[in-house]
């Protein structure tokens, strides 16, 4: 009697020989069945050019189903553990979701791509069903915490959740703030309709289609200030874009119109200064001691000989560790290999994934 490996196996063949199909399934497959990572990158996570990574991959399907396969595997850049489905049907799954692989009672192979930090199905990883509970955050729960309420396979806090304020699928409006379970905009600001029919927080003391009042526009050469249309600013303050503002202080145009700091960096005196979110100053350079292989973890740590890589702000070596194989990240993980009918941790050789 053929095995539930071989009935998914058939079923997969659709534009593969058995044995080829066998192979591949073998190969590619136990990513998706047993490590359910979230990402991946075509054949041990390494960078390989796309375009030969397809090649290389779609190259045993069937010639009038190749060019489907190549051309879903190129969507995905090269990242095989985004597919679903089988050769002449392959889609790639959306950013967030990875390809879930199962057999149905009647022996035929079915996938889906699908969020395994929220699927009672496949919660954390693909395969893990979720019993009398539900999924949050990769982890099956029975029930949400105190003072949260169950939003179809979220548990969230009704009263500061803005897709869900007051009760479940009650979405506040674009800018508007949940506020014990009401949507309302933040000070200073107007709820004034927007595009479409929708409606938007404002500030109505410098919005050039909201000037002083909901639905106020000001002309072409005339900008908002304080709620007025005028065609001047403020002393100290110049017109960039449609608004005054001083590029002495503004991070979006400091020192100019158009020359925005980095994210974390503020303005001062129309010089960007500090450090961009996620770094910190060590010395008088701004750095990542998640990455930086000299300050890793905390400014001055140096990683020694052995582990001369800093990833996540801890010293490893990307040519032997399996879950930082050539890089850092799950990106970089080398899954767990189906070999016959047994499960094989995958191992980190000179930065490649093998078994």
């Amino acid at each position: 009697m053929a095995s539930r490996f071989d009935r998914v196996a058939m079923t997969m063949a659709g534009g593969f020989s058995r044995r080829t199909a066998l192979g591949w399934f073998s190969a590619i497959v136990p990513a998706f069945l047993v490590a359910g990572a979230d990402e991946g990158t075509a054949f041990g996570g390494q960078n390989m050019d796309v375009d030969n990574s397809c090649s290389k991959f779609c190259h045993d399907v069937l010639p009038h189903q190749r060019g489907q396969c190549e051309s879903a595997c190129k969507t995905c850049s090269g990242t095989v553990t985004n597919l679903c489905g089988k050769p002449g049907t392959f889609t790639c799954c959306s950013s967030g979701t990875v390809c879930c692989y199962s057999v149905d009672n009647c022996g035929k192979a079915v996938s889906v791509c699908t969020d395994t930090s929220s699927d009672p199905q496949n919660c954390g990883k693909c395969g893990t069903v979720c019993t009398g509970g539900t999924c949050v955050n990769g982890k099956c729960v029975t029930s949400c915490p105190p003072s949260q309420t169950l939003c179809g396979s979220l548990c969230t806090t009704t009263s500061n959740d803005s897709m869900n304020c007051g009760k479940c699928g009650n979405a506040c409006d674009p800018g508007q703030l949940c506020v014990s379970g009401v949507c309302e905009c933040a000070s200073g600001m107007t709820l004034c309709s927007a595009t479409g029919g929708l409606y938007a927080c404002t500030n109505t003391q410098t919005d050039n289609n909201n000037c002083g009042a909901c639905s106020t526009v000001c002309a072409t050469s005339m900008i908002c200030v304080n709620g007025t249309c005028t065609g001047v600013c403020p002393a100290g303050q110049v017109i960039c874009g449609s608004t005054c503002t001083s590029t002495a202080t503004d991070p979006n145009n400091c020192g100019a119109c158009g020359y925005a700091c980095e994210a974390g960096q503020t303005c001062s005196a129309g010089k960007c200064t500090g450090c961009a979110t996620g770094q910190v100053m060590c010395g008088s350079t701004c750095t990542s001691t998640a990455t930086d292989s000299n300050n890793c973890g905390t400014c001055g740590n140096m990683c020694p000989a052995g582990s001369p890589n800093c990833c996540e702000s801890i010293c490893t070596n990307f040519m032997t560790d399996h879950n930082n194989c050539g890089g850092c990240g799950p990106v970089f993980a080398c899954p767990p290999v189906l070999v016959g009918v047994v499960i094989v941790p995958g191992v980190c050789i000179e930065g490649v994934c093998g078994v």
